[in-house]
């Protein structure tokens, strides 16, 4: 098994961010190389898009879910585990912690490469979700 880990401060409050993590049809917005991500029934998510140069279509259930906190998803195909946890910061900040254990063998990709790959993936999808979630904030905040 091979394992990511990957975190990054979100100047946004904790509820926001976990919120916006949790619109799962919005993970193409920061997601590179997702294509649609679809609710497919209570906890069932579909993917399709182009990972690490895999063209792949999975389902994958979320296994633990606390406001606020956490998500946990495991998908179908035993490509992959992960969790997600929000961390309330000062100042109304939020660390976004990012673990992913994944099986090399099911990808089909050489084992370093996947690595390396997820692990980049990993990296600049979360600063993507930084951008946006920022930017979400930003919007809210203005005087109406």
């Amino acid at each position: 098994m091979g394992f990511v880990d990957d975190s990054v401060a979100v100047h946004a409050d904790v509820q926001g961010v976990y919120s916006l993590w949790l619109d799962y049809e919005s993970y193409p917005r920061f997601m590179g190389g997702m294509d649609e991500v679809t609710v497919i029934g209570y906890c069932r998510l579909r993917w399709t898009g182009r990972v690490c140069g895999v063209v792949l279509d999975w389902e994958s259930d979320v296994v633990a879910h606390v406001e606020d906190t956490r998500v946990r998803w495991h998908a179908a195909d035993g490509r992959e585990t992960g969790e997600v946890t929000f961390e309330k910061l000062d100042a109304g900040d939020t660390r976004v912690h990012y673990q992913l254990e994944y099986d090399p063998s099911v990808w089909g990709v050489d084992e370093a490469s996947l690595r390396d790959c997820l692990m980049a993936r990993v990296h600049d999808d979360l600063r993507a979700f930084k951008t946006l979630a920022e930017a979400s904030a930003a919007v809210d905040e203005r005087p109406t």
